[in-house]
């Protein structure tokens, strides 16, 4: 088993979801795919809709959890008891692959 971890702390939103639990780029690829006669180019484009994908990031650092841990973030203190439960689950879903 590997124990490596993401370079960057990041998480992609997810909520935006299509058929199947698949995300939008690969719905929107599958119907470029799947359509006939798109000529090379930008004409793709035309085919799937590109506010349809959702491509948000959010970023957060160890230290900005520390920092809003000591600040008293109310919705932070409820979800969690201690700050090592926050720690941990920061490193689940921003540094572990």
């Amino acid at each position: 088993m590997s124990r490596s971890y993401k370079k960057t702390p990041v998480i992609k939103d997810r909520s935006c979801k299509g058929t199947r639990f698949k995300s939008g780029k690969q719905i929107a690829n599958r119907a470029v795919r799947n359509q006939e006669g798109v000529p090379n180019g930008g004409s793709y484009k035309k085919v799937y809709c590109s506010w349809n994908i959702s491509d948000w990031r959010f970023m957060k650092t160890e230290a900005e959890l520390r920092k809003e841990w000591d600040s008293g973030n109310k919705r932070l203190r409820e979800k969690y008891k201690t700050y090592e439960e926050a720690q941990f689950a920061w490193k689940k879903a921003y540094k572990n692959k």
